[in-house]
């Protein structure tokens, strides 16, 4: 029976308490071969039975940074994994050509090849958790990296226990000193990579410098206290994204897969710590992430709501740009030739759910007195209420066409769909992104917009072709 060992404990208090396995039978486990992700590894190992984990496997990601050292890192690590009989994966990549090529820092390239790896095995393996071994210390210094920065916030939350994509941080209360004594008492080996020592980047003059400097003339603890402001920021930002998700619902005037459009006349009436959340949430939704995402982002496209008028724009991370469009701000991808993301159209053979790109349809058929009874003829963009006999199956989801036509509700003739957004004011960027619902004869829904007249709910309309779409 193995010793009682109280940092086991407190990791498995820990992972218990943010439900951070909950469902998992099959972990990976980033392991660099630094003290940090050998603890990691070493403690969940030894608290594998007590989390119901069937399986651990390693991975070890080569950034191809420093020669022979990297080999000597990977043999470690796979030596280690055949040692506490784990399965072990290798992945690598020219981090270095990798920056050179798109142009980013040493430190972002890192990530970006390293979390593409850890997705891809996630994928490989049929699993849907990585274990990383941030600690307190790497919380503490990330904190004072986006205030640095100029963060508002939202950032101050900093390193979650558990992010999208399946990333888990179960050892991240522990501070770099007691992960280090953790090592000694188990008489645990570990690689060191000499460049963390150097001035080499700011995070590394934070570890050196900055935070020893701190301890000594301000506060001994103060990893701990950085790590507490984390978590009071992390639950204030609980609290802020229902605040969000109710907002969002007031203001969001049109998204595409590369195009979000805000109202401004309810968007400006709001308050400015919201309207900041707004933006970053918009942004977030096109990107996929907010990384590279500063405060000084934000409160230009702010400054750009308020002050400018149509026609300036502001540049984003990740290739996007705001500006201001009629009575909406618009914060779009730039796309390649300025063409239309490509999505396959799509064919539904019956009423279910469906997907067009990250647009998800839900086509449901209702008896008209259940649809007035419960009030679900409402005006909302993202919805639709069609005659169901007059709905010709299959449908199918896709984007314009040349020579497209449809008869706009309220009108007696049909239309080019072209003229039609034209006079709607849509602008010309964006018109090949809007999905169509057509059946076999004609576009029964200019998604967002217009239905068409010959689909319309009539008084003698008996069952309703309901037409739910919201993104994923």
């Amino acid at each position: 029976m193995r010793d009682h060992d109280p940092v086991e404990s407190r990791v498995r208090s820990f992972i218990e308490r943010h439900e951070l396995l909950k469902g998992i039978d099959h972990l990976l486990v980033a392991v660099s071969g630094g003290p940090d992700s050998v603890a990691l590894l070493h403690l969940l190992h030894r608290l594998k039975n007590s989390l119901s984990l069937a399986c651990i496997s390693v991975l070890h990601f080569d950034h191809e940074l420093r020669g022979e050292e990297s080999c000597k890192d990977a043999a470690f690590v796979r030596t280690m994994a055949e040692n506490l009989q784990l399965p072990f994966i290798l992945g690598r990549e020219n981090v270095a050509a990798y920056r050179e090529s798109h142009g980013l820092s040493l430190e972002m390239a890192a990530r970006v090849c390293r979390h593409r790896f850890f997705q891809e095995a996630l994928g490989a393996c049929g699993a849907r958790c990585i274990a990383l071994g941030h600690t307190a210390n790497d919380q503490a210094e990330e904190i004072l990296l986006r205030l640095f920065r100029g963060t508002g916030p939202a950032g101050l939350a900093a390193m979650p226990p558990r992010s999208k994509g399946g990333l888990i941080r179960p050892i991240l209360f522990l501070t770099r000193r007691e992960v280090l004594t953790y090592l000694r008492v188990h008489g645990l080996p570990h690689r060191e990579d000499a460049s963390n020592f150097t001035a080499s980047c700011r995070r590394n003059v934070l570890r050196n410098e900055v935070l020893p400097l701190v301890e000594k003339h301000f506060h001994g603890s103060v990893v701990p206290v950085l790590c507490r402001c984390a978590r009071l920021a992390l639950d204030e930002e609980d609290f802020w994204s229902r605040e969000v998700e109710r907002g969002w619902k007031r203001v969001e005037d049109g998204r595409s897969p590369s195009r979000i459009s805000l109202r401004l006349s309810d968007f400006l009436g709001m308050h400015p710590a919201l309207q900041r959340r707004l933006i970053r949430h918009a942004i977030a939704l096109l990107k996929g992430d907010r990384y590279g995402l500063e405060a000084v982002h934000v409160e230009a496209v702010l400054q750009l709501v308020r002050q400018s008028t149509s026609g300036r724009r502001v540049t984003l991370p990740g290739a996007m740009q705001a500006f201001k469009e009629g009575g909406s701000v618009a914060i779009e991808v730039e796309t390649p030739n300025g063409m239309p993301v490509n999505v396959p159209e799509t064919l539904v053979r019956e009423p279910g759910i469906a997907f067009f790109g990250t647009l998800r349809f839900r086509f449901s058929l209702e008896e008209r007195q259940v649809c007035e009874a419960g009030g679900k003829f409402r005006t909302e963009r993202m919805s639709a209420f069609l005659d169901a006999e007059k709905v010709l199956w299959p449908v199918t989801v896709r984007h314009w066409k040349p020579g497209d036509r449809f008869q706009p509700f309220g009108m007696k003739g049909s239309k080019k769909l072209q003229d039609f957004l034209v006079d709607a004011g849509i602008p010309r960027r964006v018109r090949g992104e809007i999905p169509l619902v057509c059946d076999r004869e004609k576009i029964c829904w200019v998604v967002g917009h217009r239905i068409d007249e010959r689909v319309k709910v009539a008084e003698e309309t008996r069952k309703v072709l309901c037409i739910e779409t919201r993104w994923e």
